[in-house]
């Protein structure tokens, strides 16, 4: 048995004193004297500090993706301050080649600045800062703390098809991390690939509207793989009564997750949440209903503080491979302490309009009431109470203002705040059946004094505008006829971001 000494290399300062055995009276006597000789050893150590991270490189992520986390209370003797063992250009040369493995050196317990820089000054230069930062810490708190800080998830591949997304994770509560994904559309296939694991080619998940996927890692497989389990939240779906439109239609609405908040400030946030049609047949496609409106109010029966009025919303539409309708929707200054409730209405065909103006008509209707043109019959009693506006902030910009007229009572069956507005234009007959309305991003601002504020994006040049037609329906034709789910969506546990 020997107790290490000073003339030891080095970067073999640890030495087996007793070989591995059960142990009989002489041995455990030997043992003792060995433990006796440590007590009585003074302190004294070096620090292969580059030689224990090429190991951990090399050995322990075998040069894949990663994170290695070194403690030191001492200058690494091998990186440079003896040039026959500096070993920072082998580490530097693995690190290249594995390409994305980082290296958090906390430096433990240094008394004085220059010990600290000494320590770090090795790893500041030469490419070896891309990989490797220097932290210090004084005690076990600090330690974790810098660990905490520093330590990256490794990304979330997900694939759909030949496309892919890297992702990157944030920690959570009880030690998870949040890999926060978005546009994966529902009825698509999906393969995944994290820290050397990858559901290819075993399997490929095929995401449901209202599906709550769990995902867990076997680490005990070589490679790991992941662990998935499903189960639908009855919160995010809702169904309508009697389906009657046939079998490829419609007969869900559900949210894709919980809204999420944003920027909450003075109680109230911005909003987003994805919406989804769908069917209980994943072999058959998903007709698209010709038209859909969404409602949405604070999940609650409680009166809201300082009232509520409808919020401006914006909404971008995606389709599944199979044919589902999802929606994006977006709207602000919504009451951070309530949920949403979302109701829908839609229809397989879609609505005539009660009216369809030209461009030269709109412009003529400016100021006016709905209806003055000649050529609008009847256009008078279907919105007597309304004013129309329109102005031209952009050329990819066009709005159009509707105001109630004071002078005149407002009818329930149409009132300003839910005529529709939409573009487009109709075919050779001229009737108003045939109009068919574009696809464009449409933002609704409602104010409280009634007014209600459609924007339109486009390339709204003269020759656009003059080809353009616009089309006003009230609610009361809209709701006509219409396909509703049996009861709304209680979106009750928003995520707040």
């Amino acid at each position: 048995s020997t107790v290490p000494t000073k003339d030891i290399d080095p970067l073999r300062d640890a030495q087996q004193l007793i070989q591995s055995s059960l142990l009989d009276t002489a041995q455990r006597k030997l043992f003792e004297d060995a433990l006796e000789r440590l007590k009585r050893a003074e302190p004294f150590g070096s620090t292969p500090l580059v030689y224990a991270l090429i190991q951990a490189v090399r050995t322990d992520l075998q040069s894949r993706t990663g994170i290695v986390i070194a403690i030191t209370d001492g200058e690494a003797l091998d990186a440079g301050a003896d040039p026959d063992r500096d070993k920072r250009a082998e580490l530097k040369r693995l690190l290249d080649e594995s390409g994305d493995i980082h290296i958090l050196l906390v430096s433990f317990d240094i008394a004085t600045e220059d010990e600290k820089e000494r320590i770090a000054s090795p790893f500041n230069t030469g490419g070896l800062e891309k990989y490797i930062t220097v932290v210090d810490a004084d005690n076990k708190e600090e330690i974790l703390k810098a660990i905490e800080e520093n330590l990256s998830p490794p990304q979330l591949t997900v694939r759909r098809g030949t496309s892919e997304v890297q992702l990157s994770g944030k920690r959570g509560d009880n030690n998870t991390i949040v890999y926060q994904a978005d546009e994966l559309i529902p009825g698509d296939d999906y393969s995944f690939a994290y820290a050397g694991a990858d559901t290819t080619p075993r399997s490929m998940i095929a995401l449901r509207p209202g599906d709550d996927l769990q995902t867990q890692m076997d680490w005990m497989q070589t490679p790991p793989s992941f662990l998935f389990s499903r189960r639908s939240n009855p919160q995010l779906t809702t169904s309508i009564e009697r389906p009657s439109s046939g079998p490829d239609a419609p007969i869900h609405l559900s949210a894709l997750a919980q809204p999420e908040f944003h920027h909450s400030q003075n109680g109230e946030a911005d909003v987003e949440l994805m919406l989804m049609l769908d069917h209980n047949d994943p072999h058959r496609p998903v007709r698209q209903p010709a038209e859909i409106e969404f409602e949405f109010r604070p999940a609650t029966n409680m009166p809201v503080p300082g009232g509520f009025l409808r919020p401006r919303l914006t909404e971008e539409l995606f389709t599944s491979e199979a044919g589902a309708p999802a929606w994006k929707v977006r709207f602000s200054d919504w009451p951070v302490q309530f949920g949403v409730r979302v109701n829908a209405f839609w229809k397989m065909q879609p609505t005539t309009p009660d009216l369809v103006l030209t461009w030269d008509q709109l412009v003529s209707a400016q100021k006016s009431s709905l209806g003055v043109d000649a050529k609008t019959a009847g256009a008078k009693e279907l919105f007597p109470s309304t004013r129309i506006w329109w102005r031209l902030p952009a050329l990819n910009r066009l709005q159009i203002r509707l105001d109630r007229n004071s002078n005149l009572p407002e009818s329930e069956q149409n009132s300003v705040q839910d005529i529709r507005v939409q573009v487009g234009r109709r075919d050779a007959t001229d009737t108003l059946s045939s109009f068919h309305a574009d696809e464009v991003t449409t933002t609704i601002r409602r104010m409280e004094n009634g007014t209600v504020v459609y924007e339109f994006d486009g390339d709204w040049t003269p020759e656009t505008r003059r080809i353009t037609e616009f089309a006003f329906t009230s609610r009361a034709a809209r709701l006509q006829d219409s396909i509703r789910p049996l009861r709304p969506l209680e979106l009750t546990e928003p995520r707040l971001r």
